[in-house]
């Protein structure tokens, strides 16, 4: 029953997924897909890989301000959250009665007492420097991470739930999947110098050493 509810909460995630992003991509508001079905896609079964909110990335301010408006005006209702990289908002189908949170980042993740840290993840995740790539996932295309930021920002994202909300097996699980679907595609040599000038080289390799461990990811 339990795996029941799951996959049915993937396909209600997928369709929130598919309806909000197309809402902002039909008025012409750029966003990027992070995490969710996104991930699930790397898993062997990927209705088997729990989902919850949805989390979509948007670098520019003024199309950040233009999504808020256009989300407000379609039934989105802001829920104040104390965040210094999001926007949270509900959004409830009519016809189900079930509501789904959406965190529009207008920041990959949130902000660090290390300033150099801040630099850097700023500097990769830049309108300027990004450039996004295509996935299609049950027959919709979106905007995601390349393979290298990604990976980055995984790491930033499990770094977050380590000092701040609880680090669970299910972020290695999404590490250790991604890497071995990706990995030809990845630059790793761009990734060490990262997490070298963020200061987070040593918790990447432990990362990495776990994954190995426990998950058998590959060498």
């Amino acid at each position: 029953q339990k795996t029941k509810n799951m996959m049915l909460n993937y396909y209600q995630i997928d369709a929130f997924t598919r309806h909000t992003v197309s809402l902002l991509e039909e008025n012409g508001i750029p966003c990027i897909l992070l995490k969710g079905i996104s991930l699930a896609a790397c898993y062997p079964v990927p209705e088997y890989r729990k989902l919850g909110d949805l989390d979509l990335y948007i670098n520019e301010p003024e199309a950040l301000e233009k999504a808020q408006v256009l989300l407000e005006a379609q039934g989105y209702r802001e829920e104040k959250e104390l965040s210094d990289h999001h926007v949270t908002y509900r959004y409830t189908f009519q016809k189900t009665g079930r509501s789904f949170l959406l965190e529009l980042h207008y920041r990959v993740g949130g902000m660090y007492q290390y300033e150099p840290a801040n630099q850097t993840v700023d500097e990769v995740y830049s309108p300027l420097r990004l450039k996004p790539i295509r996935q299609t996932i049950n027959g919709f295309t979106y905007s995601v991470l390349p393979p290298t930021e990604y990976v980055f920002y995984m790491i930033h994202h499990m770094l977050k739930h380590y000092l701040y909300s609880g680090f669970g097996i299910r972020l290695l699980c999404d590490f250790t999947f991604f890497l071995g679907h990706n990995y030809t595609a990845i630059d790793f040599a761009q990734i060490h110098t990262w997490c070298k000038e963020s200061k987070i080289l040593h918790l990447y390799e432990i990362i990495l050493e776990t994954c190995r461990i426990y998950l058998g990811l590959p060498e």
